[in-house]
């Protein structure tokens, strides 16, 4: 899945860990209908499970491997 005009998402920096962006990745997932997320999950995680506010519905599970 392509980000906004074509182009990846990316960590450029973060001011309290200059490693976190080797630490991290994003992850982009569609919520919805005409809807594009992005999420920045630890590169250490396997599967990310987007959840229903307030319950443990699992509204979608995305593997990262």
């Amino acid at each position: 899945m392509e980000g906004i005009e074509g182009m990846e998402p990316r960590i450029l920096s973060d001011s309290e860990n200059h490693g976190a962006p080797e630490s991290w990745r994003l992850v982009l997932f569609k919520p919805g209908e005409d809807m594009l997320g992005c999420l920045a999950v630890n590169c250490a995680a396997k599967i990310v499970e987007l959840r229903e506010y307030g319950t443990s519905m699992i509204l979608q599970r995305i593997s990262l491997t």
